[in-house]
């Protein structure tokens, strides 16, 4: 019993912060969640804001979709990291501990 509790909560990961802004009946992420993931992030500064975290959506989204999927959310988030100037994997961590653990049958 103790085993499926520990399999039931998975650690977070990106896949996990992909989901958490993917809004209810879609499979992609659209612009407004994903400039708010690096707000509630606190990933906005002076030097990077809103409007740099749209040019970035927009640089990696399919024109005729107007969203993210999986992979190019995390070309996207690459793409923070390098004009951020910060580690990819710790760009990670800020966005991770945005999110909680959910079930592992998602």
């Amino acid at each position: 019993r103790r085993r499926n509790f520990c399999r039931a909560m998975a650690a977070a990961d990106l896949s996990d912060v992909y989901w958490g802004c993917v809004k209810h009946g879609f499979k992609e992420v659209d612009c407004r969640s994903f400039v708010a993931l690096f707000r509630n992030a606190s990933v906005m500064d002076t030097a990077f804001k809103d409007v740099h975290a749209e040019r970035v959506f927009f640089d990696n989204m399919l024109l005729a979709k107007r969203r993210l999927d999986y992979a190019r959310f995390v070309e996207a988030v690459a793409k923070v990291s390098e004009l951020k100037g910060m580690e990819e994997k710790d760009l990670h961590q800020c966005l991770i501990d945005t999110v909680e653990p959910r079930p592992l049958d998602h």
